[in-house]
């Protein structure tokens, strides 16, 4: 049988010392897995997707060719049947250096926030919203509406709540119990208004390579749509307690 021999940094995960190395601990906390038994690591994102795990693979030197899931092929389920792309290498290193920064198996009810240098921490966050987050945008009665949610383990979003609070001055969240009825460990934060949710993506997004192109492109054209229009009125804006020149010079337009 014929063995296939990949190249791959496999003390990628030893030190986060990179805002590429932050960014993808998130994003394998959102989206990712691991299984101790197998060595194995796997992320798995909707093909449109592709890109950012094309830039892993370039990012930790490794040549093993993306895995493609053509769910057309099987029954379609209630959940998800998105064609998708799987990152997946098998590294003992890997899942033991994940293991130590806190990302365990069946991780969905019992994760952390991982504990890394703090000039790497917006990194971090932002892989943990591009993975299990949303940028909402729509309208309702005719007017603009957009929110920021993702979801977590109650211990994660305290402390990105407490993050939101002490970088953005956000005073307050809507925090929901996913699946009350099984009383899981799970929740959802949304961060409501057109202000905050912008806020809160400039934050995430500023000077980052490493994200997810579709969820910034929603993000941009938002930003852009509200600097080149200016629709909101002084009244909105104080409801927010913020000026129009401070929401400015936050967003960094002036």
């Amino acid at each position: 049988m014929r063995t296939h021999i990949y190249t791959l940094d496999h003390n990628y995960f030893s030190e986060i010392n990179t805002p590429e190395k932050a960014y993808f601990l998130g994003l394998i906390c959102a989206d990712g897995n691991i299984e101790l038994k197998t060595n194995k690591v796997a992320i798995g994102l909707t093909e449109k997707d592709k890109s950012i795990l094309e830039f892993l693979s370039e990012n930790c030197n490794c040549s093993k060719p993306l895995q493609y899931v053509d769910y057309t092929k099987y029954k379609k389920t209630s959940y998800n049947s998105s064609n998708m792309f799987r990152f997946v290498v098998t590294s003992k290193q890997w899942v033991e250096d994940l293991k130590n920064l806190g990302v365990v198996e069946r991780k969905t009810f019992s994760l952390n926030l991982p504990k890394i240098d703090s000039n790497f921490q917006r990194d971090l966050i932002r892989g943990l919203v591009d993975g299990d987050g949303c940028l909402y945008v729509g309208f309702y009665k005719n007017k603009l509406q957009a929110e920021v949610t993702f979801t977590g383990t109650k211990e994660i979003i305290e402390e990105i709540k407490e993050i939101f609070q002490k970088e953005l001055g956000i005073p307050t969240f809507i925090v929901t119990q996913r699946w009350p009825e099984r009383n899981v460990n799970n929740y959802t934060v949304r961060i409501c208004g057109i202000w905050r949710s912008i806020l809160v993506m400039n934050w995430l997004y500023k000077d980052s390579e490493a994200r997810l192109d579709r969820k910034y492109s929603k993000y941009t054209k938002l930003k852009d749509y509200v600097e080149n229009e200016w629709f909101y009125s002084k009244r909105a804006l104080s409801k927010l307690a913020i000026t129009k020149e401070k929401a400015m010079e936050k967003l960094g337009w002036i």
